[in-house]
């Protein structure tokens, strides 16, 4: 944008508005030709001075003067005059965002077109004129947008919050286990808040990012709705209820690759059967977390060949008869987890063993009914799978049933939970540390092992590995925390006292051989 050639030659001395003031408005001379009956309009001399006598009447409306070698600039906003000279002035507008038109008397509105026919002001249009930028009308940039989008929202799924270590029992836990009042006492004030958590008022939940997206326009809209139905996770009833009926009343069939349902208790059987526009050809990812009342229909069995994680943990639905069928369909199962699914026993665990080579975590620890739960599953994971999250808690599992675990499959474990199980003793997972059995073991949780009082192997196999810088993390209850920072107190003293020993004999041998050469 800049102004014509003519216009920028001007150099003046004193403001566009000085020079208005001075003719009262009208920027031109005219000459009269006796002979002719047309007006000639001259082009003004926009070099005269302003008088001095006139300056000193009139209103100063410009604060800062340009200098006479600076180009006149346009100016952004007129203010309201009140003095007779400049009423020119004011009653002047812009009335097109393409050319500067002003309204002034009728023999000089032409002229000053001319002059500013090339200078564009552009105008802010309001939110119903407004239109996108080109770029964002091609299908191949908007799908990529998308893309981006989805791979933010995935953040958004929800999920267990991942725990990094433990809750203390007590606060004296809770020292031993971080060795720092400070540390300690916000380990302890967390834990206690999660005992009691406080009341939380509803909030009302925003749309996602996708749902904004199809709102733009119809392009937006076909691009997003396929990705809409590739990842579909709830955690109000509400909203899954509202998406049941909406897949009634429309034709498009679903594929998705994440299918998560979070907390719905009050979802049923029956709901989850009206999900007839759902294929699962593409499904990798099925969760039914705290779901009690539903399982994974048998129509949905022949189609999860590509099913890569499942968890359904705190459901009674499911036990050996739904295991044994559902093992046959998912030989591509990575992640299994079955938490306090206290119908399950040794017949389904083995069902999945035999079945899911590919399984890397399994956890089907449990409160209720542990028995059911024994070695046999232990050694069938071992066996046939590679499995390096293994999770017993509360189950039956024996002394013989870790020593065979840990030579079919010890050097693939990297987490171990065998919190709770009452039939360990020290005639396992202490030898077993002392052999390293374990040695790509990053944590172990031996809670609540009322059997386990040597603690010795531990502590020694714990120190070799943070020499190696490359410790493992040990959740124990407190009774077994207590004992390891005690031994952990006992070697650290030994090795002190060996370490004083060899000194002192290496200073007494210098003077002995001394005391020799005399």
């Amino acid at each position: 944008m800049s102004p014509s050639p003519s216009f920028t030659s001007l150099k003046m001395e004193k403001p566009f508005k000085d020079i208005v003031r001075k003719y009262g408005g009208h920027l031109h001379q005219s000459s009269y030709n006796p002979g002719s009956s047309k007006v000639e309009l001259v082009r003004p001399d926009l070099s005269l001075k302003t008088d001095q006598s006139f300056l000193q009447s009139s209103v100063q409306t410009t604060p800062n003067k340009k200098s006479c070698n600076e180009y006149l600039s346009t100016p952004e906003a007129t203010p309201l005059k009140n003095t007779a000279t400049e009423n020119a002035w004011a009653t002047s507008r812009v009335v097109s965002a393409s050319s500067l038109s002003i309204v002034t008397p009728t023999e000089i509105k032409n002229i000053l077109v001319d002059e500013f026919s090339e200078l564009k002001l552009g105008q802010p249009l309001t939110a119903q004129h407004q239109r996108s930028h080109a770029v964002f009308e091609i299908p191949e940039i908007v799908e990529n947008i998308i893309k981006m989008i989805v791979s933010l929202e995935s953040a958004n799924i929800p999920k267990e919050r991942p725990c990094l270590r433990r809750n203390p029992q007590s606060y004296e836990h809770s020292l031993l286990m971080y060795k720092d009042e400070e540390r300690a006492k916000k380990a302890w004030s967390a834990a206690q808040q999660l005992r009691d958590p406080p009341l939380v008022g509803h909030k009302e939940k925003k749309q996602g990012a996708l749902f904004s997206c199809m709102m733009v326009n119809r392009l937006w809209l076909n691009v997003t709705r396929p990705f809409l139905f590739k990842s579909l996770h709830f955690k109000s009833v509400h909203n899954f209820k509202e998406f049941l009926r909406t897949s009634q009343e429309t034709t498009q069939v679903m594929r998705p690759s994440h299918f998560i349902l979070h907390k719905l208790h009050q979802v049923t059987q029956p709901d989850i059967e009206r999900l007839s526009r759902m294929e699962c050809q593409n499904l990798k990812w099925l969760e039914f977390y705290v779901c009690p009342r539903i399982t994974p229909p048998l129509s949905w069995f022949d189609n999860l060949h590509k099913l890569e994680k499942l968890i359904i943990p705190g459901n009674k639905n499911i036990d050996d008869n739904f295991l044994l069928r559902l093992s046959q369909s998912i030989p591509n199962l990575k992640h299994l987890d079955l938490r306090a699914c206290d119908n399950v026993s040794d017949s389904g665990v083995v069902c999945i063993a035999l079945n899911c080579p590919k399984l890397k975590t399994f956890n089907i620890g449990r409160h209720r009914r542990g028995n059911l739960i024994t070695s046999v599953s232990l050694v069938a994971l071992g066996k046939y799978t590679q499995v390096e999250t293994v999770g017993f808690a509360g189950c039956d599992v024996d002394d013989a049933g870790i020593w065979e675990f840990a030579r079919l499959n010890g050097k693939n474990v990297e987490r171990l939970s065998l919190n709770s199980c009452r039939l360990l003793t020290d005639y396992s997972l202490p030898i077993l540390f002392a052999l390293n059995s374990f040695p790509n073991l990053a944590v172990l949780e031996i809670r609540n092992l009322d059997k386990i009082t040597d603690v010795r192997h531990f502590v020694k196999y714990n120190l070799w590995k943070k020499s190696l810088d490359a410790p493992i993390l040990i959740e124990a209850c407190e009774r077994i925390t207590k004992l390891i920072d005690q031994e952990e107190n006992r070697v650290k003293r030994i090795n002190s006292l060996v370490a004083l020993k060899d000194m002192t004999a290496w200073v007494n041998a210098d003077d002995e051989i001394e005391n020799n050469v005399d």
